[in-house]
């Protein structure tokens, strides 16, 4: 009888931990989905972010991106570190992206031009045809 009781406990407590569980998910994302909404308006231009100081902004599925119009030195209009880059490209011009983290992001590093991804692009077009140039966009995320 021992063992019944035993398994009804551990059932009982399994099924009472699942339903708090999806409570507490049910009440989260009810309320925070509202800022997921605020970032695809940001994302396709509908608004603009309303935190010009925070680097990074919630994004539903990259958790965070970089924040349009970020203010201090060093950033573009889009957020990103280093130059702008148009978006249709020069002719006979390629690209390198760079994707990652603090790293590529050059966390700790004052001057954009000295990360990783502008060192990387000052060397290719050093070494390489005169004739080509190559473009290497820092898209990392601290």
């Amino acid at each position: 009888m021992d063992g019944h009781r035993r398994l009804t406990y551990i059932l009982l407590s399994i099924t009472i931990t699942v339903i708090g569980l999806e409570v507490l998910a049910r009440l989260f994302f009810a309320f925070d989905s509202r800022g997921f909404e605020k970032t695809r308006k940001v994302m396709v231009g509908e608004i603009l972010a309303d935190q010009p100081l925070q680097r990074v902004i919630d994004q539903a599925y990259l958790l965070y991106i970089p924040t349009p119009n970020y203010r201090p030195a060093g950033h573009n209009a889009h957020g990103y570190r280093g130059k702008i880059v148009p978006l249709e490209r020069a002719p006979r011009v390629k690209r390198v992206l760079c994707l990652g983290g603090s790293t590529t992001y050059g966390w700790g590093v004052d001057d954009a031009n000295k990360t990783y991804p502008a060192l990387l692009e000052e060397l290719i077009n050093a070494e390489g045809d005169k004739r080509r140039k190559v473009e290497v966009i820092n898209a990392g995320v601290p």
